[in-house]
Formats: structure tokens, sequence, C-alpha cells
């Protein structure tokens, strides 16, 4: 009988505890419904204000060259999130209705699916197909529709000191690149690997065209930047100067956002006179400043 008892006791507990839970249940998925609406709320607020910081170019100001960037480094969103929120953004403002969709609960995931193909005549389609279909439904339907979406490369870490490389390339480069590997291996007088043939033209192509190398060959190794008279009078920027604010400035826009952030974006980089050579600017090099394009047109 005391056997029996405990046995008894036992199923009592485990009831109790069943019966416990299954009033938590309900409890918890109200909660769960909760914090969707929540977060699709929350989702709805940053798109718009990512919008008005993309109108406003807020970005730039804060010393990011892109929008990509502010929301990879100043928002910490990781790649995914900031292509998603950028494209919807932008689409929104030509389509309003998809930021209204956003609005009402569809996901921005589904709202950056239908970016390549929707249009203010057919929102309607793609908006109540984004909403009604499955998400491998969808993304099939789009590619119907458009079969060739951007590509996307990636760069990743894979070890100490050792990065992968994922990009597409169309056969006829292969063919060059193969072809160029085939040099290397007989120059070499062995089989190059794809990572020595990158090596090889990645340092031959900075050897001929990279600025900041061409300043060191022609100054022995030294850098050059005494801030001199220009005795150039046409309105034309002489490469010579050119290449000595690259050096100075290390080949990076040196745009310097409020909040103290130096861009240093190494990409479309231009000449910028802080006193236009419109109302009698020099090329003197203290009235010379390197910027990405992005910076430039912000400073004009």
């Amino acid at each position: 009988m005391p056997v029996q008892a405990s046995w008894i006791n036992l199923i009592l507990k485990k009831s109790c505890a069943i019966n416990f839970s299954m009033q938590k249940i309900p409890d918890l998925h109200l909660k769960a419904v909760a914090a969707l609406k929540d977060f699709q709320k929350a989702e709805s607020s940053l798109l718009k204000i990512i919008q008005a910081v993309d109108t406003a170019k807020v970005f730039l100001e804060m010393g990011y060259s892109s929008l990509f960037l502010y929301l990879t480094e100043a928002l910490k969103l990781s790649e995914g999130q900031a292509y998603a929120y950028s494209n919807v953004s932008r689409k929104a403002r030509e389509v309003p209705e998809l930021q209204a969709a956003v609005e009402n609960g569809l996901s921005l995931y589904k709202a950056q699916r239908i970016v390549p193909v929707i249009t203010k005549q057919n929102q309607e389609e793609w908006i109540s197909k984004a909403k009604e279909l499955s998400k491998v439904k969808l993304e099939m339907a789009v590619a119907a529709v458009s079969p060739t979406p951007a590509k996307r490369e990636s760069v990743r870490s894979v070890g100490e000191n050792r990065i992968s490389v994922k990009v597409e390339i169309s056969e006829k480069l292969n063919e060059k690149l193969k072809r160029v590997k085939t040099l290397i291996s007989n120059r070499k007088k062995t089989n190059a690997s794809l990572e020595d043939t990158l090596k090889d033209l990645i340092d031959f192509y900075l050897e001929k065209k990279d600025p900041l190398k061409k300043e060191k060959r022609g100054t022995g190794g030294t850098v050059n930047v005494e801030l001199r008279p220009s005795k150039v009078i046409r309105r034309y920027l002489p490469t010579a100067i050119k290449r000595q604010v690259f050096q100075r400035d290390n080949g990076r826009c040196s745009f310097k956002g409020i909040n103290g952030k130096i861009c240093a974006s190494e990409q479309h980089l231009e000449i910028h006179h802080l006193k236009p050579w419109s109302i009698g600017g020099s090329h003197e090099l203290n009235n010379l400043q390197t910027l990405c394009h992005a910076h430039h047109q912000f400073r004009h």
C-alpha cells in the first residue's frame, strides 16, 4: 500500500503540473501575439525614420559615405537587415503603398522580396501576393518575373588572418582568369593556386595604378606634403598636385562628421576646394581636401 500510495501521489503531482502548464499556455500565446505586434510596429517606425535619415542625408553629416554603412556601423544592423531597410525605404518613396503595407503588418522580409518587381501600376497585385503567399512561393513568383536578381558578394572570416570571398563572375572573365593563372604558373614553374593568381594580379595593379604608391616612388618613399603657394592659374587641377593631396590624406575621404567621425572611405575619391575656385580659391595644398564623391556632393 505505501508503494501504491506513493505512485498515486506522484501521478497527482504530475497531473497538477500539467493542468498548471495548460493554464499558462493561453497566457504565453497572448504575450507572443502582443510581442509580435510590438515588433511589427517597431519595424514600421524604424523604416520611417530610416527614410527620413536618407532624405535629409543625415548619414553624410555624421561622416558615413552611404546609408548602408550608417545602418551597419552606427545602428549595428546586420548586412541583411541593412539591405532590407535601405531597399524597402527607397522603394516606398516611389510606391507609398508599400510603406502602408508594412505599417499594416507586412513583414520587412516579404516587402524586400517584392522590391525588384513592384511599381505604382502593379502595387495591388504584388502587395496582395506578399500577404497571401508563403515566403517560398513569393520568391518563386518574383523569380518568374525577375529571373536575374542582383548579385550578392560576401566576405567573411574563416580563421585567423583568413577570409572567404564569394562572388559570381562571367564565363568570359573566368577564361581570362584561367589564362592568367597559367601564365603565372609558367613563370614560377609551379602550379599557381587561385589565391596566388589574385595576389599577383592585385600587386601588379596596385604597383601601376595606386596614386599613393606612385607618389612614394617619385619621392623615394618619403611623403612630401609641404604647403607651398601654387603657380597654377587655370581651373584644371594638375596630376602632381592631386597626388600630393591624396598622399597627405592617405588616400581616404577626410570629411569629419558632426560627431567627430572621419569618413575614411577609399572609394570614388575627388579633390575639394575649401574656398571654391569660383570665388578666388587657389590650388594651394591647404585649400584642398580629399573627399569621397558622396561627401563632395554634400559639400556643394
